[in-house]
């Protein structure tokens, strides 16, 4: 089954009695969020009644793995190599001259007044678009970026948007900002499923020559179509909801935050960070809000099962007899991994951690690696405990690794002295633990195997 808008997905989703409809009136401030929370990991909402709008707002669309999977066409333990294959087999994207993102094209813009953004925690530092994906095109090449940041709503036309170091987006921003060019962008929100899932692609398994609209579409099977924006120079999908068009402003810097993020904690103190000036709005008719609760399980995996494909991606090329890698819900997907192997020497586990822990963007938040043998579920935490406890020595087993790089682990942030953590550069300990049999004593494999029942006749 394909779902070429949210629409569709929507649709599908009611039709499982996995969509939960909310009657009743809420504030955007806080009420929304309260919402997300409840049904947090359960089901996807629709608030029909947000107050001061006419427009509905969905979340929880991802609010579980099985729900990613069936976005995607496929099976739960077959997402990352099904990611691997459309990010290494781009296919070019039809454009076309209209669609139902133009259906209304707005006269005047107000932000706040048009759409029912949500301030999601107490000490926000205001109102948050952060299920929007931002696309934008290298100046030089045309190729075009996908990305998620957060961005604070600071008057009418005016957004202030985070975007790290480490992303894409940032580089394309410099380079136009060398230029003393402001960077064309579109906010598209409400998008099909799987554009929305490509939106957390991270930078090493879509590098930036690579075209993430085309990678979308690989993912689509073809069919995704998009057309010009109104104000800017950036392509868009026709069947969004939602397209808020605009320019990041060289050599503009305003602080941005504090902000609730995946962490679960607050990203604080504010930093200064780029601001985007709107320049148009489009959306269709009777428009639907998607929103994304950070911390939210959703905000897990729609970061999360990008990063196990790019991660699962980089380990096979050290060690090919990996066969998973699963980041942990626990974990906010970012934290602790679990990889699973067919073992071959008794080497590959460490192989296998140090690559994971090789410097990118999807490896920088990891602070734990856990290693299991192919007849342990990664995917189970039970099964990987139960590895744990009868698999491991801790004295044998562990690799520390002090001073690696992190970001939004508070621990790290209140270890690294300030001198450094000014600079931008938060340092942690990280640790791999080896929870596979030993093949030092072939004779004793069989203290390792799981009782079984056999199978009746």
């Amino acid at each position: 089954m394909s779902f070429k808008d949210l629409r569709s997905f929507l649709e599908f989703l009611d039709s499982r009695g996995r969509l939960i409809r909310i009657h009743e009136e809420v504030e955007p401030k806080f009420g929304i969020a309260r919402i997300e929370r409840k049904y947090d990991g359960q089901a996807a909402i629709w608030l029909e009644r947000v107050k001061g709008y006419d427009i509905p707002v969905v979340a929880n669309i991802f609010h579980s793995r099985q729900a990613v999977a069936e976005a995607l066409g496929a099976n739960i333990k077959e997402l990352s190599e099904k990611i691997i294959k459309a990010a290494r087999n781009p296919v070019k994207v039809k454009e076309v001259n209209s669609g139902p993102v133009k259906e209304v094209i707005a006269n005047e813009v107000d932000l706040m007044n048009m759409f029912p953004i949500p301030m999601h925690f107490e000490k926000d530092a205001g109102y948050y678009i952060t299920g929007g994906i931002i696309i934008a095109k290298d100046i030089e090449t045309g190729v075009r970026n996908l990305s998620f940041a957060r961005m604070w709503i600071k008057g009418k036309r005016k957004i202030g948007i985070m975007v790290n170091h480490y992303r894409h987006l940032l580089r394309l921003f410099e380079k136009a900002e060398k230029k003393g060019k402001p960077l064309d962008v579109a906010i598209v929100i409400g998008v099909d499923p799987i554009t929305w899932l490509e939106g957390g692609m991270p930078d090493r398994i879509v590098p930036l020559e690579i075209d993430e609209l085309e990678v979308a579409n690989s993912l689509m099977n073809g069919g995704l179509e998009v057309v010009k924006a109104e104000t800017v120079d950036v392509e868009i999908p026709v069947l969004a909801e939602i397209a808020i068009e605009g320019k990041m402003v060289p050599e503009e810097r305003e602080f941005e935050g504090p902000f609730g993020d995946y962490s679960q904690v607050y990203d604080t103190p504010p930093r200064k960070n780029p601001i985007i000036e709107v320049t148009g709005i489009t959306h269709r008719q009777n428009p639907i809000y998607l929103d994304c609760l950070p911390s939210s399980v959703e905000n897990f995996l729609l970061g999360g099962i990008p990063r196990e494909a790019d991660l699962l991606d980089h380990v096979k090329k050290a060690v090919p007899n990996v066969n998973h890698v699963h980041l942990t819900v626990g974990s906010c997907c970012r934290f602790h991994a679990v990889v699973q192997m067919e073992k071959k020497f008794e080497t590959d586990p460490h192989k296998a951690i140090i690559a994971m822990f090789s410097p990118s963007e999807a490896s920088r938040d990891l602070k734990l690696v856990i290693v299991v043998d192919n007849d342990i579920d990664p995917f189970d935490p039970k099964d990987v405990e139960w590895a744990i406890a009868t698999r491991t020595q801790w004295d044998l087993d562990l690799v520390v690794l002090p001073k690696m790089a992190t970001a939004l682990d508070p621990s790290a942030k209140w270890r690294t002295p300030s001198s450094i953590r000014d600079r931008g550069d938060i340092y942690t300990t990280k640790v791999g633990l080896d929870a596979t049999i030993p093949f030092e004593k072939p004779e004793l494999f069989e203290w390792f195997q799981k009782i079984r029942i056999p199978d009746g006749k």
